[in-house]
């Protein structure tokens, strides 16, 4: 019988249970060259090693299992050819059966150690047949400051590692993982072990993969537009911004650790070998952090448990002031972006300052727009509408005045527009933009078109109706209009000045009255740098 003698007097006492799958062997004493007989505990603790040669001696010993330390047999003669000595039996001239035979084995107390397994499937589990790995670094640490100072085991040849004569307390297990393996378990690389006065713990299990196993690290690149550290609804993400991690044991040589945010202000890391990692991002020009807090990085990790990890957020705020938006397209007309209604592209924005200066864009595929880079002072932002469609958002006068500070980001600035059927018999209104080089107000000699001019039409209450861009040969044409009086103006170039027209209605404008299907012409406007 092998048996655990819990209080370790060497003798069996009631309630003792005996230790399965321990090897017992019985040697030659004469003759150490010949291969020792074997048998092993079954689940009950009892064990029987049959074939043993009539007159010859033999010593009976086990194998003590990893943890425990063996107590019995004691030293005694059991009878007139069985003998207990030196922690195993002796029997003499085996001309018989021998029953009885007794070895007990106590847990080592103040102990903590387990094994290190190859986790050749790598399922997480030690299945039948995954071997020891020897030579891992297990460190046991407090967990209770003041404690005891940390200590480093080795494993051995079967993957087992001891510490003994560990104080009571609570306590950390983890292993110094190695090149070319990935850990499977525990998953956090983290055993949390509490030892009792005199108790044990021997069980902790610590598995590798002989190989890399990887995961996923993704996440956004957000313009913080209120510089609160959330990403809100309506702020964009940021493209083109560079996103770095740190590198891992298992990554091959040359690995490029950096990567640069999509249009959408997205980041993927793909195939990262399991670990923990640290994210940073590289701020671009003109903006600061706001997102995470400081020191502004982010820590993620990639382990068995967690094959992926997302949600992973830099928000950056403009130290200019800048200006951003969208243009949708107004299905209903109902002046509110409503479920399933998209984004227009293509259509200009204009963002005129306190003193006239007027700065265009023009919106993306989903219809976003913005203005950076903006000095403090109030600015009009208002759309081009498109031939085709009316404007339904903002009400009237279908502008937005933003005033700035430094830094500040206004967004969620919304232009919708509705299509309609243009009516029949419209009126147009066209002209040319010419470039006066003599500044004689007059179209001769190597007067020119004057291109990318843009030109505004407005009723008489000062709503503006449409906006046209002159040609290459400086000409320009507003199509689609309805009876009524307008005022024809031009956004005058930066550095130039106007020679035409001047006297006309109010400086430098005309003033046009069109009936049904009338097609008025021939309306110049000149200037020179």
């Amino acid at each position: 019988m092998k048996f655990e003698d819990r209080n370790g007097n060497g003798v069996r006492d009631s309630g003792e249970p005996g230790l399965p799958g321990v090897e017992i062997r019985a040697s030659d004493v004469d003759d150490t060259s010949r291969a020792p007989l074997r048998g092993l505990t079954g689940p009950d603790g009892t064990f029987q090693v049959c074939g043993l040669e009539r007159a010859t001696d033999f010593r009976i010993i086990e194998t003590v299992p990893f943890g425990y330390q063996q107590t019995a047999p004691l030293d005694r003669r059991v009878s007139r050819r069985l003998i207990a000595l030196d922690r195993g039996y002796f029997v003499e001239g085996c001309d018989d059966n021998f029953s009885g035979l007794a070895f007990g084995n106590q847990l080592i107390p103040n102990a903590i150690g387990g094994i290190k397994f190859e986790d050749l499937n790598a399922n997480g589990v030690r299945d039948p047949g995954e071997p020891g790995l020897a030579g891992f670094t297990i460190t046991l640490t407090p967990a209770t400051p003041g404690a005891p100072p940390l200590q480093t085991a080795v494993t051995d040849a079967n993957g087992n590692f001891l510490f003994t004569n560990v104080p009571p307390g609570n306590y950390v297990l983890s292993e110094t993982q190695r090149q070319g393996f990935s850990l499977t378990l525990p998953a956090l690389n983290s055993i949390p072990v509490t030892l009792a006065s005199g108790g044990s713990s021997i069980d902790n299990t610590f598995g590798n993969f002989r190989g890399v196993l990887t995961g996923t690290i993704t996440g956004t690149k957000f313009l913080d537009v209120n510089g609160n550290g959330v990403q809100d609804a309506g702020e964009p993400g940021l493209a083109g911004v560079t996103i770095t991690r740190t590198a891992s044991i298992n990554d091959p040589t040359g690995a490029n650790l950096s990567v640069v945010t999509d249009a959408a202000g997205n980041f993927t890391f793909a195939n990262v070998p399991f670990g923990n990692f640290t994210l940073t991002e590289t701020v671009p020009t003109g903006f600061v952090q706001t997102a995470p807090p400081p020191p502004g990085t982010i820590s993620a990790t990639i382990n068995f448990a967690q094959r992926s990890s997302a949600g992973n957020l830099f928000g950056n705020r403009a130290l200019t002031a800048m200006v951003s938006g969208v243009k949708f397209n107004d299905a209903n007309g109902n002046g509110t972006r409503d479920a399933g209604e998209e984004g227009m592209a293509g259509v200009t924005i204009r963002l005129t300052d306190s003193a006239n200066v007027v700065r265009t864009t023009t919106t993306d595929g989903s219809g976003s727009f913005s203005f950076t880079g903006l000095t403090p002072g109030t600015y009009v932002v208002s759309e081009v509408v498109p031939a085709g469609f009316a404007q339904t958002a903002p009400p009237a006068p279908g502008t937005f005045t933003v005033t700035l500070t430094t830094g500040q980001a206004v967004g969620n600035l919304v232009f919708g527009n509705r299509a309609v059927t243009a009516p029949t018999n419209t009126a147009s209104i066209s002209g040319r933009k010419i470039l006066d080089l003599n500044g004689n107000g007059i179209l001769d000699g190597n007067d020119r078109g004057f291109e990318g001019i843009v030109f505004e039409l407005h009723d008489t209450s000062g709503n503006l109706v449409a906006t046209t861009t002159s040609d290459a040969s400086g000409n320009f044409t507003f199509m689609n209009l309805a009876p009524g009086t307008y005022v024809l103006s031009e956004i005058l170039p930066t550095n130039f000045f106007q020679t035409f027209p001047g006297t006309q209605g109010a400086p430098g404008t005309y003033t046009i009255t069109l009936t049904e299907g009338q097609a008025a012409t021939g309306f110049l406007f000149l200037n020179k740098c």
